[in-house]
């Protein structure tokens, strides 16, 4: 009879300092309990090497815990790794090869310093407004606010409602096209006078080759940060294809051992199939739940966020 392993994925994006000059523009977990959190996993959990997780997921473990970190923030290199190399832990981090390769800020990262900054209904009035006159029909996004909603509250479980009606109107709702334009919009108009760049925000190359040299696992978090789920084939196939060569050619990460994190968990049975095609093994979803090694597809792994972390333990 195989063992199993009943594995807790834990999900981390922003860890900061509260004296952080970009704190206020997102939502972070702080440094201090940060190492907290560590202190106790490592007390009460076997931490897996995410590089040999397949040997930790072939035995018996009572607790096992996996730490994901995902986007690429420069806060993994600052405030992550130290304390990680602290207790000689391992951990995996997953990028957005376009933060690396341009100067480009991530529409997710614009959208949450909006509605971390700006009143919310303010924010809303002007999307409405912007809409209204694009396009010659009108929508009263606030008869829509229920049903978008209740179809999102559980994934935006720490987010308030006027909060997730306009991360789902901005990031997948709106048409594509406008929605960038109008975040883009929206950004130059409400965040001003920001130190909000690229470099402060994101790890750079030499930062991600420095972790994956000290043990930790660089996986791929694609090169957009889009929804797969709603990609064509050929865009599926160019979005995967493009983060999996730039693994091959400057992490030089053979293909088949490269971890896939699904942008805001975005996939489907099409998105599954070709990663496997591609010889991916291993991807990260933000469904809630234990991973169980053996029963589970290892293309629908399911974490925890670590605001679940109360409930957990």
């Amino acid at each position: 009879m195989m063992s199993m392993s009943k594995v807790i994925v834990i999900m981390y994006h922003f860890i900061k300092s509260k004296n952080d000059k970009n704190a206020k523009y997102f939502n972070y977990l702080n440094k201090d309990k940060f190492y907290k959190q560590i202190k106790y996993l490592r007390n009460n959990f076997q931490i897996l090497n995410p590089n040999h997780k397949e040997e930790y997921f072939k035995k018996s473990y009572k607790n096992l815990c996996w730490l994901t970190f995902d986007d690429g923030y420069l806060d993994h290199y600052n405030n992550v790794l130290p304390i990680l190399e602290e207790f000689n832990l391992k951990g995996s981090f997953f990028p957005v090869i376009k933060t690396i390769n341009t100067n480009t800020i991530l529409n997710v990262n614009k959208i949450q310093a909006l509605v971390n900054t700006v009143n919310n209904k303010e924010l809303l009035n002007y999307i409405q407004n912007e809409f209204n006159k694009k396009y010659k029909f009108k929508i009263d996004f606030n008869l829509i606010k229920k049903d978008i909603i209740l179809k999102n509250k559980k994934k935006r479980r720490f987010d308030k409602k006027y909060a997730i009606l306009i991360k789902v109107l901005l990031q997948k709702q709106l048409d594509k096209k406008f929605r960038n334009s109008l975040i883009n919009l929206l950004f130059k108009n409400f965040i001003r006078d920001n130190n909000l760049n690229n470099k402060n925000i994101y790890m750079n190359l030499k930062q991600l080759k420095e972790l994956k040299s000290n043990g930790h696992e660089i996986g791929c978090h694609f090169y957009n940060h889009d929804w797969l789920e709603n990609m064509t084939n050929k865009e599926l196939a160019q979005e995967v294809d493009i983060s999996l060569e730039y693994f091959k050619n400057n992490l030089n990460t053979s293909l088949k051992k490269v971890t896939a994190c699904y942008p805001y968990g975005s996939y489907n049975l099409s998105v599954k199939k070709y990663l496997k095609k591609r010889g991916v093994k291993y991807a990260l979803t933000t469904n809630i739940g234990h991973f169980n090694s053996i029963k589970m597809d290892k293309l629908e792994i399911p974490r925890f966020d670590t605001k679940d972390y109360k409930k957990l333990f």
